[in-house]
């Protein structure tokens, strides 16, 4: 029993204390927050009106509580919707909290409203009952979604369940062209429609060149086009080779051409250059049978020469041979360049060919590593070989090997490592038949990770030299996790020296969305390991106990789903590739008819197409947790030729050789009177000149019209950032969050209407603090009297301390706000303390009278407090202050509501101030309203105010307070004043001078001598923990 007692009494003085805490370090928000389900329908008002539209119902079904600053994560709930509410000062704060085992994913084929209902299993719902707008969404068996075709708009989606009803927004996407004209007012649109009508069709054709004319004439200067360009070329050359340039430009565009070379590059002499040009014109393909002139050179300052003038040797075919020899003055290693002209001179094809004194190699040589990744402990080996031309070993190569370390060295268990800069060399012969093998000893490499470059050089009987290089990094760690993707399934392995061995590791699958569970698999597996690939992960990650890792991401890269098609003239066979067996949702049209829909793991389909309609394939498939779209369009080749070649595999040195092409369009058809270009070279030229780009004559693919399109809207629930926000109701919330025990709302939301703190101020000054409160909400004042006197004025004072000094006993106090002046009689001041006062103005009083006011200050208002207030020059630019008994102000510096360098102070009684300046000027003068003040060394100028200065006054009608509330402000004393305004003394002094060093560093390291590394010990690598927790 005395034990129950002595804990009683502790808890009374607990709560004590805590109702003793100052109003300054309360607590300005709730101790609990409160969690209320919601039903259906009132999920449905607030998914259709916003958070705003939160009703006091709607938080009368308390299911849980948890204390507001808790960084725990919150304590699972049903299934269903919640509202999580708590206060922050005077107003409710809530979110949304969503609990779902359900998700809506919309499938946008750009036609229809396509919507998948799936659980948290990835389980397709068929079963559901889904309005939009609250009008049924029929079921399509053939996707199993819920689909309106043709149709659909922007609108809340209720989805019902076994007797749960989830709801998600779906939005209708226009495009931003629609979305400017629907933003535009009625009268743009009428002028654009007037504009559409004028210039449009038929009106057009006279309308259009009587304006353009009208354009030109009025800016005449600057036209080179149309009737005013043409009268200005015969007076003006600039304009005249505008207009031919753009002339030129316009015949070049009509011609296509193809230029086709016999070799990626000649000799100089001793060659010689065949060509052959393929011009055809556009956009018809019509074959070319004007006669060209072939021009040479005219590169780096060099004359252009005329060759010769070629015929065609068939419609559309030219062909020349040209001998290289000295006369025609072509310099090596250049790159010349060659155009054919019609007779006035117009290019219409041209190329180039790369001139080289090349000499053939008839030998080839590879080297390769048997690993790749050298780890520690795996042996290692090169092989290298040399081959002829026909793919023969050389009986005369020798190679020298050489390993150096290519990077700087990392990791190493020692406290020292030595690297030298050269590993490991070795000279011999190349083995006569296969590969040469070059085992690497294993005491070649130190005991650390770096990468390593092995550089041979192989020699042959004919002094050739040839030089090949490879790199590959060293590591320590002999074993290596592995998780890669095999066809429908994820393979996990652990690599140890190369070889698969069992190991235990811990698996990681986490899911995209995170739908259900954190994480769709946690815990300990033993590898080697194969596991069905699942379209909900979006990530595989593999640890073990050793702090090795291997992380497989699921993204559009190795998704792996792809069409492939053919089309013909009368038929069109499509066939999806899908390796990892995923289902998918595919829609195939004609044109924007739709042929074929559904939803599995396969699609083959073989259909007649006779026309010329381009078919369309729309893919859609989840893929890490994703939905991914693939688009395909399926057009027929119109004017695309096919050419196949029949030849043998291998072909002998000097043996002769047939080739048979057959040369077919689109639809299969032999071409008649094709022109075929054939040419071939041999590989030792390495790599081959670029092939030109072929010239095509397809028309455009129409592809089909995207109608509508569909995407879920974002929304405020399990957002806390999107939080809603009202007006506490203080009757209602009061007990239910225990707010009436914390000091703050008491200052809120005062019990006798008025609330009273006292505490010892600083400085010896008794001031106060006043608040005007309405149903808990501060109302920033715009200006405080005391006894009828102005001791505040928001317009002068909003940077300075909330804080106001008076005389210790009874006063009348007075706040006028934007719309209030409140009056208190017999405000007591306790001497040597600063009273924190708030006054609800919707409990009246004896003592209190409120008066109602109009935002904008009276003219008699505003003449009591321009009365109260100094102008002074600051034109000096110091810091200073005004001091008329305890009262303490600062000398404002000129700023953007100044007035050339007056600036405002106050407020003061009409009775002696004291200025003090940071120049050292100090001067007690005789404050007297609407007079300005200009101080100098023996002097006080009094003048009376202009029009220009009275403009200080007209901005005293502001008010405001910052985000948070002064509650812990102090009238200003002098220590205060210096620590808050006046700037600290500042001297310089010169620091003393130390020797300097010059260091140079080497860019390489000097023979003989080595480079040394210094570096902190590297840190033990945190175990990274398999689970975690969703908030």
């Amino acid at each position: 029993m005395p034990r129950l007692l002595l804990f009683a009494l502790y808890l009374l003085l607990t709560i004590s204390a805590q109702a003793q805490q100052r109003l300054a370090a309360a607590r300005q928000r709730s101790y609990l927050t409160k969690v209320f389900r919601l039903t259906d329908e009132q999920t449905r008002h607030l998914y259709q009106h916003g958070l705003s539209a939160a009703r006091p119902e709607f938080f009368t079904q308390p299911v849980d509580s948890f204390p507001t600053d808790s960084l725990r994560p919150a304590r699972p709930l049903p299934l269903g919707y919640y509202l999580v509410a708590y206060t922050e000062g005077p107003q409710l704060v809530y979110w949304l909290r969503s609990v779902s085992d359900r998700e809506v994913v919309v499938v946008d084929n750009q036609v229809d409203l396509t919507l998948v209902v799936r659980d948290s299993l990835g389980r397709l719902l068929d079963d559901a009952r889904v309005l939009l707008a609250r009008r049924p969404v029929p079921f399509d068996a053939a996707t199993r979604s819920y689909r309106l075709a043709k149709a659909g708009r922007s609108g809340l989606v209720a989805v019902t369940q076994a007797g749960r009803t989830t709801f998600h927004v779906v939005e209708k996407q226009t495009s931003s062209t629609r979305d400017y004209w629907q933003r535009q007012p009625l009268t743009h649109k009428m002028l654009w429609t007037a504009r559409r009508l004028s210039f449009g069709f038929p009106l057009g054709y006279l309308t259009k060149p009587v304006w353009n004319l009208g354009r030109d004439l009025k800016h005449a200067s600057y036209v080179s086009t149309g009737l005013v360009g043409l009268l200005r070329s015969t007076v003006n050359p600039d304009v005249r080779d505008e207009r031919q340039s753009w002339r030129r430009q316009r015949q070049r565009n009509r011609w296509s051409s193809y230029v086709a070379l016999s070799k990626p590059k000649y000799r100089p002499t001793a060659d010689t250059l065949r060509l052959k040009v393929r011009l055809l014109r556009r956009p018809s393909g019509r074959p070319g049978r004007q006669p060209l002139t072939l021009w040479m050179g005219g590169g780096y300052g060099q004359p252009e020469k005329k060759l010769t003038v070629l015929q065609p040797v068939r419609p559309g075919s030219y062909e020349y041979a040209l001998p290289l020899t000295d006369t025609l003055g072509l310099r090596a290693d250049t790159r010349v360049g060659f155009r054919l002209a019609d007779p006035r001179g117009r290019t219409l094809a041209s190329g180039h060919f790369q001139l080289e004194d090349y000499e053939l190699k008839s030998t080839r040589y590879t080297l390769r590593p048997a690993e790749k990744e050298h780890r520690r402990g795996q042996p290692q080996a090169l092989f290298l070989r040399g081959t002829d031309s026909n793919e023969l070993n050389l009986l005369d190569a020798r190679v020298q090997v050489s390993v150096t370390p290519r990077s700087t060295l990392g990791p190493f268990p020692q406290r020292q490592q030595f690297l030298p800069d050269t590993l490991w060399t070795r000279s011999q012969a190349l083995d006569a038949t296969g590969e040469t093998r070059l085992n690497l000893p294993t005491t070649t490499f130190p005991a650390a990770e770096f990468d390593y470059a092995v550089r041979a050089t192989i020699l042959n009987s004919d002094n050739e030299r040839r030089t090949e290089s490879l790199v590959v990094p060293y590591r320590l760690d002999p074993g290596k996790l592995q998780v890669e993707l095999v066809g429908d399934s994820v393979r996990l392995t652990f690599q140890q020296l190369g070889k698969s061995v069992k190991h235990a590791g811990r698996l990681r699958i986490t899911n995209g969305r995170e739908l259900g569970h954190a994480a769709l698999f946690a815990g300990p597996v033993t590898l080697p390991l194969t596991l069905p690939v699942d379209p909900r992960a979006k990530s595989y990650e593999l640890t073990d106990a050793d702090h090795r890792s291997a992380l497989l991401g699921l993204n559009e890269t190795n998704g792996g789903l792809a069409l492939r098609s053919d089309r013909t003239r009368d038929s069109v066979v499509l066939s999806v590739d899908n390796p990892r067996r995923l289902s998918f949702w595919y829609y195939v049209y004609r044109g924007n008819t739709l042929v074929k829909r559904g939803y599995g793991p396969a699609l083959e389909l073989r259909a007649a197409a006779p026309g010329t309609e381009t078919w369309a394939v729309s893919l859609h498939y989840l893929w890490g947790e994703e939905l991914r779209t693939a688009e395909y369009s399926v057009p027929l080749p119109q004017r695309q030729l096919v050419v196949r070649t029949e030849q043998p595999e291998v072909a002998y040195p000097g043996q002769k050789i047939q080739l048979n092409f057959t040369v077919t369009d689109g639809g299969g058809r032999p071409v008649p009177n094709a022109d075929l270009t054939a040419y071939a070279y041999t590989s030792k030229f390495g790599q081959s000149r670029p092939v030109e780009e072929l010239p095509s004559f397809e028309p455009p693919v129409v592809g089909r019209v995207s109608k509508r399109r569909f995407a879920l809207g974002t929304t405020f629930e399990n957002s806390r950032a999107a939080a809603g926000r009202q007006q506490l109701a203080w009757q209602q919330w009061r007990h239910q969050l225990g707010l009436d025990s914390l000091r703050f709302y008491e200052f809120l939301y005062p019990a006798s209407g008025a609330f009273y703190e006292y505490q010892p101020a600083p400085g010896g000054l008794t001031q106060l603090a006043p608040f005007v409160v309405d149903s808990g909400r501060v109302q920033p004042p715009i200006a405080v009297y005391l006894d009828g006197v102005p001791v505040y004025v928001h317009q002068v004072n909003q940077q300075d301390p909330y804080s106001l000094v008076a005389e210790p006993g009874g006063h009348t106090l007075s706040i006028r706000t934007a719309t209030r002046l409140v009056t208190l009689q017999n405000v007591y001041l306790r001497h040597l303390h600063k009273l924190t006062l708030s006054i609800d103005v919707n409990q009246p009083c004896a003592e209190m009278t409120v008066e109602k006011r109009g935002p904008l200050l009276s003219e008699a208002e505003k003449l009591v407090l321009t009365r109260s207030l100094v102008v002074i020059d600051n034109s000096y630019y110091s810091f200073g202050s005004l001091r008329q008994g305890n009262v303490l102000r600062p000398l404002r510096t000129p700023s953007y509501s100044s007035v050339g360098h007056y600036s405002l102070s106050g407020p003061f009684r009409p009775d002696s101030v004291l200025l003090r300046r940071s120049d050292g000027l100090r001067r007690r003068f005789l404050f007297e309203p609407l007079y300005r003040y200009d101080f100098a060394p023996g002097l006080v100028k009094m003048t009376s105010l202009d029009a220009k200065q009275a403009t200080l006054f007209h901005n005293l009608n502001s008010a405001g307070f910052s985000a948070a509330l002064p509650l812990s402000d102090f009238a200003l004393t002098e220590a205060a004043f210096q620590a808050r305004y006046m700037p600290a003394p500042t001297s310089w002094t010169p620091a003393p001078r130390r020797p300097t060093y010059n260091f140079r560093t080497p860019l390489l390291t000097p023979v003989g001598q080595g480079r040394l590394e210094v570096r902190l010990p590297r840190a033990r690598p945190m175990p990274r923990p398999a689970t975690g927790f969703r908030p």
